[in-house]
C-alpha cells in the first residue's frame, strides 16, 4: 500500500534554487537587518505568523539554531483523509519542479516506511549540490493522523562524493483529521549553504507555500 515513491520538498529547494539566480543582483538593495530579524519569530522557538493567503493558507516563521535561513511552518485544510495526504508527500515524480536542476535521484535503501535517497542538483549561479536524505512516515490507527519526517544525514559518504553538502535540510508533514477533513501542517528549513539569507528568504516562504498546494491537489491522484 505504501508504494515507492516520495518527496515533494524538491519543490522547495528547486525553486529556492532557481529564484537566487534572479535575485542576485540586487541583494544589496534587500539588506534589512532590523526588519528581518523581527520575521524571523521568538529566537526562543516561538513562531511568528508572516502572511495568511487568499485560500487561508498560513505562513509562520521562527529563527532556527546554526543559521540565519529561518524555520517554516505552513498550515492549511484538505478535503482529502490524511492517509491520501501522506502518500502525496510521499510520492517521488518524474516530472514538475522535483526534476528541475535534478542529475541524479537514487534510492539508497528502501523499506515500507522509511527510506533514503541520494539527491544531486546542478542549479545555476553555484557549485552543486548534494544531500543524503532519510524520510520517515508513519500513522496512528486510532486516530487517523499521519505524518513524514525528512532529515539530512550529514556524515553519509554518498552524499559527500557527489557534491557540496547542504548547510541544513529538514522537515516535516503532519495531516491530522478533524470534523472538516484533515489539517496539513508542513514544517521545513532549507539551507543550501554559501548563500546569504536575505536573497533567499521570500523564494523559500513562496516555494514551501506551492509544496503544500501542490501536494493536496495531487492526493488520490496517480
Amino acid at each position: 500500500m505504501w508504494g515507492e515513491s516520495s518527496g515533494t520538498l524538491w519543490h522547495v529547494v528547486c525553486t529556492l534554487l532557481d529564484a537566487m539566480r534572479g535575485l542576485a543582483g540586487v541583494i544589496t538593495a534587500f539588506v534589512l537587518p532590523a526588519l528581518l530579524a523581527s520575521r524571523d519569530g521568538d529566537p526562543r522557538g516561538g513562531w511568528s505568523l508572516l502572511r495568511t493567503e487568499r485560500d487561508g493558507i498560513t505562513v509562520e516563521s521562527r529563527a532556527a539554531a546554526g543559521t540565519a535561513m529561518p524555520e517554516l511552518r505552513v498550515t492549511t485544510k484538505a478535503k482529502h483523509p490524511p492517509l491520501e495526504l501522506l502518500e502525496s508527500a510521499w510520492a517521488l515524480r518524474g516530472d514538475g519542479m522535483q526534476t528541475r536542476y535534478l542529475v541524479e535521484r537514487t534510492v539508497l535503501s528502501s523499506e515500507a516506511s522509511e527510506r533514503v535517497l541520494l539527491l544531486r542538483y546542478a542549479p545555476p549561479a553555484i557549485s552543486e549540490r548534494a544531500v543524503a536524505l532519510r524520510e520517515l512516515r508513519w500513522r496512528d490507527p486510532k486516530t487517523g493522523a499521519a505524518s513524514m519526517t525528512f532529515n539530512q544525514l550529514h556524515a553519509h559518504p554518498s552524499a559527500r562524493a557527489a557534491g557540496t553538502p547542504f548547510a541544513h535540510l529538514r522537515g516535516h508533514w503532519s495531516f491530522e483529521p478533524n470534523t472538516e477533513g484533515t489539517q496539513v501542517v508542513y514544517t521545513v528549513l532549507i539551507d543550501v549553504g554559501g548563500v546569504p539569507a536575505v536573497l533567499a528568504r521570500s523564494a523559500q516562504e513562496r516555494a514551501a507555500v506551492d509544496t503544500v498546494r501542490e501536494v493536496v491537489a495531487r492526493a488520490h491522484r496517480p
